[in-house]
């Protein structure tokens, strides 16, 4: 609206400058609304891909399931030789057959899981957590259908979860609910701290969180269990308890990341970050 001609000059100049400040002061609200808003959105959006994450080993869970429905109660797994090291490859990942010449070496944990993309029609991208970012891209399985492949196509790109070694020497059990079977990827070294008990993470629960799967950013991680269900845990001791020590998921008991278990109730998920 046009100023009134006949007001003084000192009111119309007071005029222009509210106005003027008027401006300035919307414009300091909306500075203000969008740096709560952004925040709030990147949260929300986190929350989800945790969700998906969740999800999804919801979906392994069930796959799991059904294999061993399928196959007398028995776990996924190709070759398996006592006296042969754990291989934590994508070798024989073009070959057919995954028993076969040519197929996955000996005990190789990727290939164990991917057994379950042959058989229960899985798509790859159940294999990789959202949240981890573009740190994995699904398998395009060279072109070809799963069915016709042994093993992940680049087991650091195609595979964000570690699964309980299925090739173990001694035969893992814990209480219903409590044994791991997949998790969040294994961090690797990261995660080594050696004996820890209860008191300890209580204490200082914040000294444990290097060891965390990356794919939340070290947040904490997703664990699939025994009975199906999935937990969110902020460290990496989400095993079973054993008296005060809880297993540390991501190592065994002797500390080490790739290793055979100490005894029934050590779980180590594998494979690992290098």
């Amino acid at each position: 609206m046009p100023l009134d001609p006949f007001l003084p000059r000192s009111t119309r100049r007071v005029r222009r400058a509210l106005t003027f400040l008027d401006v300035v002061i919307v414009l300091v609200l909306v500075g203000l609304l969008v740096a709560l808003w952004v925040p709030m959105v990147g949260r929300t959006r986190e929350r989800a891909k945790r969700q998906q994450c969740a999800q999804r080993l919801q979906v392994i869970g069930s796959a799991i399931a059904q294999y061993r429905q399928a196959n007398g109660g028995h776990d996924a797994r190709t070759l398996y030789v006592p006296s042969a090291k754990l291989d934590l490859t994508s070798a024989g990942a073009a070959v057919p057959d995954p028993f076969g010449p040519g197929g996955p070496p000996p005990n190789n944990v990727p290939a164990a899981l991917f057994l379950l993309l042959r058989v229960q029609d899985l798509s790859a991208n159940v294999m990789i957590c959202p949240a981890a970012g573009d740190r994995y891209r699904p398998d395009d399985f060279g072109g070809t259908p799963p069915v016709v492949r042994s093993n992940f196509s680049d087991v650091r790109r195609n595979l964000g979860y570690s699964v309980l070694n299925p090739y173990a020497d001694v035969s893992l059990a814990g209480q219903a609910g409590m044994m791991p079977i997949v998790a969040d990827r294994n961090p690797g070294a990261a995660a080594a701290f050696g004996t820890t008990s209860v008191a300890d993470i209580v204490a200082d629960p914040g000294r444990y969180r290097r060891g965390n799967s990356t794919n939340h950013g070290g947040a904490g991680q997703y664990v699939l269990y025994d009975d199906f269900s999935v937990q969110w845990f902020t460290t990496p001791f989400a095993g079973v308890l054993a008296g005060n020590t809880p297993d540390n998921i991501y190592t065994t008991r002797r500390n080490r990341v790739v290793d055979t278990p100490v005894d029934a109730t050590d779980a180590v998920l594998l494979p690992a970050d290098e």
